[in-house]
């Protein structure tokens, strides 16, 4: 533990067996009961922690100077302890893996997490992968936090509730992909029921992120902004019986959260004034002055829980969705029933490519995707939150559904970079789940580009069944095989070779199978 560190840079370490508990030595943590649970708190495991002076509850970005610490180009792995606890305004966790960790979620801090930023403001957490753990958020971001290019896995199986990223004010979720997980892949949250205007998230920017086997995306609060985001209706696979275990359709959630205010509040008071009113008439809360577009998903709800409601009716658990929608793709607007029948028929995934291979780009012949989208960098079509004003990672020109446009020469694909190419589209066989998952006969070659920051000049070269067939800068990442005819059954085999500054790094060898 490194307490009250300020501008202290953790680079490049590995931390194998990086945290342990203390119940051994009978420190146990705190237990209180809340309802017919036991929730611990105040455990002291060693782990990875550096501290900048915060009190979480009681202040704001506004009263704090910059600590700027930094957990950079790292590894943390095979803890029994969040990963990293990393607290102070201005710190950076970046290009990181973590990976078995907290895998039983059993004590800790307030506001949990695999990894624990939520006592820091303005925290950078952008290009982490974070694969297995028992808790059900990896991170829960504070006021000013840039959560972005992250590659989030498997996750949830000790707890319930919760989601794979979570946060809420005046912060930016974008490009992150989140997977596997029997709750959300990322929720703006909110007290419930809120019991003052404030409890609500405000001024927040979701855009790009893709989640998939998860429940979907919910968005509590008001004032928010959701743009191109794609839920794939895959179903989520229980990682201890391997068989499907999806719980609900997954979705994108405005939640309308008027009545449960309404019912938890006196008449009289603020919040119950304003709630659900229209923005320009003071209203307050459940979703209003939230703008959402170009998203895709199977349902697009204004409530939580498992029960599909379209009435204009209000209920405990949402009622309908009172942001302002524009160009946005429900593929199952009018199912009724939760049940994964046959009016669902995971419609989602159809439109796409090959989402089994992380291929999130749609077909050619899906046109409700293509061409149809509205430019959310036009501030006067799209204007920005008066909270978060001078957020600038909206990108212009966009006119198409979803997370990502059918053509381009890149392929953004989140998680840590490494020196070398990685995560390659196809998976390669052995990373294939249960080896089942097979290629499309008219996949195109994509790879994780490396890190940036490894020279002047980085270049790859792509060999296809051992033979070189293309050069490419750190801007491209996408080779299709149009002078090659792939055979259903056949494998192939590829790797990508990293050219800095004139020195040739070879790569991984990579092979897939075809459908």
């Amino acid at each position: 533990m490194l307490p009250s560190c300020a501008n202290f840079t953790i680079d490049n370490a590995n931390f194998e067996y990086g945290g342990a508990s203390k119940r051994m030595l009978k420190k146990w943590a705190n237990a209180e009961y809340r309802s017919d649970k036991v929730k611990l708190f105040n455990a002291e495991p060693d782990n990875v922690y550096v501290s900048g002076a915060n009190n979480y509850e009681t202040e704001t970005s506004d009263k704090y100077s910059s600590v700027s610490n930094a957990f950079i180009n790292s590894t943390i792995s095979n803890t029994d302890s969040p990963a990293l606890h990393l607290n102070g305004k201005d710190s950076i966790i970046r290009n990181n893996h973590f990976e078995n960790v907290d895998y039983t979620c059993s004590e800790g801090w307030s506001h949990q997490a695999a990894v624990n930023t939520y006592m820091g403001f303005d925290t950078n957490f952008t290009y982490n992968t974070l694969i297995n753990t028992a808790c059900s958020q990896a991170l829960r971001g504070r006021a000013g936090s840039d959560i972005r290019y992250n590659y989030i896995k498997n996750a949830g199986w000790a707890q319930t509730d919760g989601a794979l990223l979570g946060g809420g004010h005046s912060m930016a979720a974008a490009y992150n992909w989140t997977m596997d997980h029997k709750e959300k892949g990322l929720r703006f949250d909110a007290a419930w029921p809120p019991t003052a205007i404030s409890q609500w998230g405000t001024d927040s920017y979701a855009h790009h992120n893709v989640t998939i086997r998860n429940k979907g995306l919910v968005f509590k609060g008001w004032k928010q902004r959701i743009y191109n985001n794609t839920v794939v209706d895959l179903d989520y696979i229980n990682p201890i019986t391997q068989t499907v275990d999806s719980v609900v359709i997954p979705r994108l959630v405005i939640h309308n959260d008027t009545q449960k205010t309404l019912d938890s509040n006196d008449a009289g008071s603020a919040i119950a004034l304003c709630v659900g009113n229209d923005i320009d008439a003071g209203g307050c809360g459940a979703g209003v002055g939230t703008l959402y577009a170009n998203n895709l998903s199977a349902l697009i709800l204004g409530n939580i829980g498992p029960t599909i409601y379209r009435k204009n009716t209000l209920a405990t658990i949402g009622g309908p969705i009172l942001a302002t929608g524009t160009s946005n793709v429900e593929t199952n607007p009018t199912t009724t029933t939760n049940e994964v029948a046959a009016e669902y028929q995971n419609k989602v995934q159809k439109l796409l490519r090959d989402p089994n291979n992380y291929d999130f780009r749609p077909k050619l012949m899906s046109t409700s995707l293509i061409g149809t989208g509205s430019d959310i960098g036009n501030a006067s079509l799209f204007p920005k939150t008066a909270g978060y004003s001078d957020y600038e990672g909206l990108p212009s020109n966009v006119d198409y559904i979803g997370a990502y446009d059918v053509s381009g020469q890149y392929y953004s694909i989140p998680g840590k970079r490494e020196l070398e190419a990685s995560h390659p589209i196809p998976l390669d066989n052995s990373l294939a789940v249960n080896s089942q998952i097979t290629a499309k006969i008219d996949s195109d070659l994509m790879w994780r580009v490396a890190r940036d920051d490894q020279g002047a000049s980085i270049d790859y070269q792509l060999y296809f069944e051992g033979e070189f067939v293309g050069s490419y800068s750190q801007q491209q990442n996408i080779h299709s095989l149009v002078e090659v005819t792939l055979v259903s059954g056949e494998t192939y085999q590829w790797r990508v070779d990293v050219v800095v500054e004139g020195v040739v790094n070879t790569g991984e060898n990579w092979q897939f199978t075809v459908e």
